[in-house]
Parts: C-alpha cells; sequence; structure tokens
C-alpha cells in the first residue's frame, strides 16, 4: 500500500527503517523513504480509527490523497467582507425603510453586496444600493457590523458585512438591477416583519435608534477620516 505523509506528521504514527510494511514520500512527492506504521493498515477506515487509538489527535486518514493529512488543512479559512445600506426616507410625519426581494428568493434583506478590490466600504454601499435598489443615497453614519460563516464549493467563508444609515435623495434614472425583483418603502414595524433574517432586523433597531437620537448627523463628519475596511 502506498501512503504519503504529510509534512509534520508525529512520529508516534510512524518510524523510518528499511522494514517497513508500507511505502511512503513526502508531501511534494520528493526524498521517498521506507516507514512502518505503528498501525496495520488494511484501509482507509482503520487507518483512522488507529490514528486516533494511538493518540494522534487531529490526524485522519485522507483516501482521496492516499496519505495522512492534519484536520486543519480542511479548516483554512477564506475572509470575505461586504458592505450594504440601511436607507430611510421621510413621508409627512412618518418614517420610511427601503427593503428589496432578490431575484428567484423570497427573503427580503437590505441591499449590500461584495466590497471590490482598493474599494472602501463606504463606497461600495453606496455603489450596491444603486445598483440594487435604484436609490441614490447620502450616508449618515455607520450602523454596526453582521459576521457569519458559510461554506461555498466545499470551502469555509468567514464573512463580515458592514452596514450604514443612510438618507433617501433622489431615484437614478437607471432603476436597479436584475438581481432584484422589487423594492419596497415600508414603516418600520411592516419593515421589520418582511426582513427574513433576525440580524438584518437587529440591524434595523439599531438604525432607527441611531436617526432618532441624531447620532447619524454627528458621525457623518468623521466617516471620510476613518480608516474603511478594503477587499483582499
Amino acid at each position: 500500500m502506498s501512503v504519503r505523509i504529510a509534512p509534520g506528521t508525529p512520529k508516534n504514527l510512524m518510524e523510518s527503517g528499511q522494514d517497513g510494511n508500507a511505502s511512503a514520500s513526502k508531501a511534494d512527492g520528493s526524498n521517498p523513504q521506507q516507514v512502518r506504521l505503528l498501525y496495520s493498515p488494511p484501509g482507509p477506515c482503520s487507518l483512522m480509527d488507529r490514528a486516533v487509538a494511538s493518540g494522534a489527535k487531529g490526524w485522519r486518514f485522507n483516501s482521496s490523497r492516499g496519505r495522512l493529512q492534519n484536520i486543519m488543512e480542511d479548516k483554512k479559512i477564506k475572509r470575505e467582507f461586504s458592505a450594504g445600506g440601511i436607507v430611510f426616507k421621510p413621508k409627512g410625519k412618518e418614517i420610511l425603510w427601503l427593503v428589496l426581494k432578490p431575484t428567484g428568493n423570497e427573503k427580503w434583506r437590505f441591499p449590500k453586496g461584495k466590497i471590490n478590490t482598493a474599494e472602501s466600504s463606504v463606497a461600495a454601499s453606496k455603489r450596491e444600493v444603486r445598483e440594487e435598489t435604484g436609490v441614490e443615497p447620502e450616508i449618515l453614519g455607520k450602523i454596526g457590523e453582521e459576521k457569519f460563516f458559510f461554506v461555498e464549493n466545499k470551502q469555509k467563508v468567514f464573512k463580515t458585512v458592514i452596514f450604514y444609515l443612510m438618507k433617501y435623495l433622489k431615484q437614478t434614472e437607471i432603476g436597479f438591477n436584475k438581481e432584484t425583483e422589487k423594492i419596497a418603502w415600508l414603516p418600520f414595524l411592516k419593515a421589520k416583519k418582511r426582513l427574513a433574517f433576525n440580524k438584518d432586523q437587529d440591524l434595523l433597531e439599531k438604525a432607527k435608534k441611531l436617526l432618532s437620537h441624531g447620532e447619524a448627523a454627528m458621525a457623518k463628519p468623521i466617516l471620510e477620516k476613518k480608516k474603511e475596511v478594503k477587499s483582499k
């Protein structure tokens, strides 16, 4: 049986010797050497069981690669940064909030999207609002962040989404893009009920509080002076 030994494989899993029962090489394919595994390897399950039994925590046999593998190799986390806006506009004595329904998706949310290379979160949030809702906004202040994990193409991703409080200025001539099916301006309670995710509902609460306390106006002058998160 041919086994590839991952770099850093603990010595209690194998030992060098010419009388070994498995032929192994380094993960890069160089310097092949004879090794004797400290467990019998009739199959992947047995290899895994023996590895665990021998006290080699954090190691498993990867049958697709044909080698022992540190499980941390499967836990490399990709980071993504996005930005979005929570937009309001006065209507008489009432404040309306902007929410959208993505095309082919029933989960209403706020406009948001990935931060492009060398783009600030402020610029990205305004761009996403324009593209997804057809609204030209004015940023008043930062509301907060959403942070969560998800898996995409077997890759674990840690995502941070920065949200800004925005005031409606005007409707763009182009309107919203094909990623959005429709938008809605709703009073606070209806907007909160329409939002599909609890985190978005919490952000709406923060946006309302920020607006009602007048903190947004105080935050605006320092927005351009802050160091913004950029995509990597």
